[in-house]
Parts: structure tokens; sequence; C-alpha cells
């Protein structure tokens, strides 16, 4: 039986945020803010909503089955490890879905699976990171 992944690190275009699961619930933490982006909360401040993570495009936090909380900006890739993150964070001009990281985010994705407890991988084809095919085990 494999072991649930319980954590993960999210590249997106102004930050960086490690994903966990704790208690089987969903805490985002922004542990890096882009220099000159705007944001509500600065690094190390945790994203509202603690119930599960939705994972896409973007990562939508939500409170419970009928409450959203917040959205991070558009994901440039997912990461296992936070020094990965780190070098994806510092390279120049990163774009959504951004290919250079491609296999580190099916990678990722493939360790969340589509069983978590508190990630969930959307397979909507107008919001998913990369079709469902090249993830799903």
């Amino acid at each position: 039986m494999s072991q649930t992944l319980e954590r993960f690190f999210a590249v997106t275009e102004t930050s960086v945020y490690k994903i966990e699961a704790l208690n089987g619930r969903a805490v985002a933490t922004k542990t890096h803010l882009r220099p000159g982006k705007t944001s509500t909360r600065g690094a190390n401040q945790m994203l509202y909503g603690n119930w599960k993570a939705f994972i896409g495009r973007c990562i939508v936090m939500a409170v419970s089955e009928n409450e959203r909380g917040d959205i991070t900006s558009s994901i440039v890739a997912l990461f296992l490890r936070a020094d990965a993150a780190a070098g994806c964070f510092n390279v120049p001009n990163p774009e959504p879905c951004d290919p250079r990281w491609r296999t580190e985010t099916i990678e990722t994705l493939k360790a969340i699976g589509s069983k978590h407890p508190a990630f969930v991988i959307s397979t909507d084809s107008s919001f998913q990171l990369v079709p469902e095919t090249e993830w799903k085990k």
C-alpha cells in the first residue's frame, strides 16, 4: 500500500506555497513572495480555508463543502521538495503551467493521486493543470 503524501510545494506567478495535509485537512502557507508583487498576505502567512485544497490552474482552498476560502495566482509548477520549488521560483519569467517543470508537476500530481483525503486534483478540462491521463495511476 502506498503512503499518503503529507506535503507538496506550489510555485505560482507571485509566490511559493507549502501545502500540507494535517489531520486529514489541507493547510497552505505562503513561504515566499516575489518582490514588487502585491498580496494581502506576506510570507509565512496561512491561506484561509483548511478543509481541502483543490488543485487546478490555481489552488483553491475550501473551508467546507459549500464555502470557498482563498485562491492562489496561476500555478507555474508543483514540486515534492522545497529546494526544487525555490529553484523554480528564482528563475525569471515564469509562465502558468511552465513546460520547464512539467515533469516535476506530473510527478507531484502522481504522488498526490486521485484518492487523497485533503488534496483534490481537478479533472475538469477547463481548470485542470495537466490532462488527467498524464498523472492518474
